[in-house]
């Protein structure tokens, strides 16, 4: 693909993502983890020099891992264990429960309805809404808008909000990004394990990626932008009113844990020689599974952002929120931003992996 061809797909992701741009900040002065894993300083420097030129103030750390192991570890005014909003990576994080939910068996299949999965809402459900499949939440294609999720009231339970009067549109006619399909996801977690989505996650996938989620601040999702919110640097997943982990957002994580969750796909599933993940469900959530999109091609909540003619998938969250996993290169980047512009881009993010970071890999 040419660069121009690029330009134009990662420009679409933008507009769907809603980065914001604003003036520019200088950065902080880099300060590298005393991590003895950091050791491949001239990548390290790499980075250093592109957030300095690209004027990235915004960004907070950028760690890579090669072959499974720390070669650069890089924070700027945030300390190794700081949690920050991941923001959208929430969602890639959603689609790992649901593949742990189909490999243990809670969920029948992906190709199972909402009417099947929220047996107590089906009385408010119309036809289509009780015919949404998982496979349809996971691929941004049941239907809901982007519009239709702005418009819920936050003093109202979410998911009778969407479940009534349902998706605006045909589901399964086309691809939208919005947050109300990743939530309902969670919703749906919550009602096959009977646990919350965090207790079913602690044990599924945060204690065996290492992940501690304790303490855990779980807050009121419409809270997300308040300032005392956005200070806590601890561990957190904030909940709707009925007390349903967002699906979309809301999740708090440190860069060292957005590695392992790159990690866990890198390795098919498998982390720490524990399967968490059924290798199938991983090349299908990392593969285009919603339809010929103007921007990147979309898969299980994960998006398919090659580099250059490289394959490569991410998890992308607003201001410039990223994990990205180059398979063929045994690497996976994570980067994480404050919530204020300007905001890297998602094209100027994997720049740098393209051009400081790939050639300097053994």
């Amino acid at each position: 693909m040419t660069a121009e061809g690029r330009r134009a797909r990662v420009w679409v992701l933008v507009l769907l993502l809603v980065v914001l741009t604003g003036c520019s900040a200088q950065p902080h002065e880099p300060r590298v983890s005393p991590s003895p894993k950091d050791r491949n300083q001239e990548i390290g420097a790499a980075i250093d020099a592109y957030v300095a030129e690209r004027q990235y103030g915004a960004t907070r750390a950028v760690l890579v891992s090669h072959r499974g192991r720390l070669v650069a570890e890089r924070y700027y005014g945030s300390d190794v264990d700081d949690h920050a909003e991941v923001r959208s990576v929430t969602k890639s994080v959603m689609a790992t429960l649901v593949g742990a939910a189909l490999r243990e068996g809670r969920l029948p299949s992906i190709d199972a309805t909402l009417g099947e999965l929220l047996p107590q809402h089906r009385s408010i459900m119309d036809a289509r809404t009780e015919r949404i499949t998982v496979r349809q939440l996971l691929t941004q294609t049941a239907g809901y808008t982007d519009k239709q999720v702005n418009d819920i009231d936050p003093d109202r339970p979410a998911v009778p909000q969407l479940l009534k009067p349902g998706p605006q549109n045909p589901p399964g006619a086309g691809f939208e990004y919005q947050d109300g399909g990743p939530h309902l996801l969670s919703a749906v977690i919550a009602e096959v394990t009977g646990q919350t989505t965090l207790d079913y996650a602690r044990r599924v996938l945060f204690e065996p990626l290492d992940i501690p989620t304790r303490p855990a601040y779980q807050g009121t999702l419409f809270d997300i932008d308040k300032p005392e919110v956005a200070k806590i640097k601890t561990f957190g997943w904030l909940r709707d009113h009925e007390g349903i982990h967002c699906g979309s957002v809301g999740l708090k994580l440190t860069g060292r844990d957005l590695v392992k969750l790159g990690e866990l796909y890198r390795q098919g599933g498998v982390y720490n020689g524990r399967r968490i993940l059924d290798e199938s469900f991983v090349s299908e959530a990392t593969r285009a599974q919603s339809g010929d999109l103007p921007g990147f091609d979309y898969g299980y909540l994960w998006w398919v952002t090659p580099i250059g003619t490289t394959p490569a998938y991410s998890a992308i969250g607003l201001y410039g929120q990223l994990v990205v996993v180059v398979p063929s290169r045994e690497l996976v980047v994570a980067i994480s931003n404050g919530s204020f512009p300007p905001a890297p881009s998602p094209e100027g993010q994997l720049l740098m992996v393209e051009t400081e970071i790939l050639p300097r890999l053994p």
